[in-house]
Parts: C-alpha cells; structure tokens; sequence
C-alpha cells in the first residue's frame, strides 16, 4: 500500500500496518523486514519483527537470512554472523558473504541451519557448522548448500567448470532432497556453458561447430535416490 509492506490475516485485515519497505514471510514467528538505510535510498537495512509487528532485530544489518532451528544469519559490516529468536547474537560475525553456488539466493541465503548444522564460507571455501559455531566440515568446498534428509549438496570448480555432488562433485548441478529423491543434471551449467562459448568465438571458431558442442555438452536433468541410483535418467 503506498509502496509500503504490511501483514494481513485470513479475513483480510491488516495486522501490521503497512510501514516497511521490503518484508517476508514469518518463520518460526518472526519476519525479515527491511527500511531504507536512509532517505530517498533504494539501499535497506534489514531486521526482524514479531506477528505483533513488533521489533526482535532492530534494521541494523545489511542482509539476513529467515530463521531456521532458532537461528538466522546476519550480514553485519562485511562479516556473517547468527542471531536466536530473541535477537542475541549467538555466533558473532567471522564468516565472508556473496560466493557459493551458481544459483545461490541473496549474500547469505545458504548459510541456514538444517540438521543442526549451516553452511559458511572464508576465504573462498565452504564448510558446516554446529549451533556454537564450531567447524563440523571444514572448509574445502567452493560452495555448499543445507541439509536436507542427511545429505548437501556441495561443488568445485575444475578448470572453469563447477561440478557438484553430495560426497565426490560430479554433477552438472544438483539439488536438495525432496523425500528420497533429487533433481541432478549431468554437463555443463548454463554459465559454464556462456563462458566456454564465448571463449571459443573468441578463439576464431566457427558458429556452427560452437551450437554442436553447446548441444552436445548443455545439461540433461533427471532423478537420483539416496545411493545415487538414476532413478529417471537425464533428458533435454
């Protein structure tokens, strides 16, 4: 309303009146809002209300993340840290944001606790921790997303190319477990694919045999189980 954001219930009334600039969905009773971080600004500070739209994480941080089993990530100064549900800082910030997975959702969008663990970057690599902040999988992987079902999904970069996997990467792309399934793709991502095209008109090749081998190494997606059985075998 107004370019504002507000919460309604079932019957339509507001609950919260419109008053931010960005706002989320509740998890676990809380709400990821934002303001401007200053007047006229597009730029917002990002906090958390209550379902009584009252403030838990005053607009401090410049991202957060939806809280997930009691914590959220918070993006404060250049650092990742974890607030619990009452906005104490529970895991002070030390881990890098931006990076990871092709795909990944927002500056700290994969570092969420699932299965008691959370996925954080320094320097570059990928690793989990547990709820104290302590080094459960050290870093070693250049991305990684949450548990899902005792499984996450991580990737390398082998010369230029990501490939991902769930304990050895090998995979054009890989998802989390939906039950006892997941959506993997086998060939090249779409940027890997971009990047080798460009390279190779850069190189003088001609257009016709580029289409060949983007046809021939573009992604087939399909099903795995739990032991990595194909389940439903790659296909355009």
């Amino acid at each position: 309303m107004h370019g504002k954001w507000g919460y309604i219930d079932k019957s339509g009334k507001f609950v919260i009146e419109p008053q931010f600039a960005d706002a989320f969905s509740f998890s676990e009773g809380r709400a990821m809002v934002g303001v401007p971080n200053r007047l006229y600004s597009i730029q917002y500070n990002w906090g958390f209300i209550d379902k009584q739209g009252r403030w838990i994480v005053p607009a401090r941080y410049d991202s957060v993340s939806p809280f997930s089993e009691g914590l959220a990530a918070i993006l404060f100064g250049d650092k990742v840290g974890f607030v619990d549900l009452q906005g104490e800082v529970v895991i002070k910030p030390q881990f890098d944001p931006d990076g990871g997975c092709p795909d990944k959702p927002g500056r700290v969008g994969f570092s969420r606790f699932s299965e008691g663990l959370a996925a954080v970057q320094v320097n570059g690599k990928w690793g989990f921790i547990d709820r104290t902040g302590k080094w459960v999988i050290k870093p070693s992987y250049a991305c990684a997303q949450p548990f899902s079902q005792g499984l996450a999904v991580i990737g390398v970069r082998e010369q230029g190319l990501w490939r991902f996997g769930y304990i050895e990467p090998q995979l054009g792309l890989a998802y989390p477990f939906v039950g006892n399934l997941a959506l993997v793709g086998v060939g090249m991502s779409d940027d890997d694919a971009f990047l080798k095209a460009l390279a190779d008109h850069e190189a003088g090749k001609p257009e016709e045999e580029i289409e060949k081998e983007l046809e021939r190494h573009k992604t087939r997606k399909g099903y795995i189980d739990r032991t990595g059985k194909v389940i439903w075998k790659p296909a355009n």
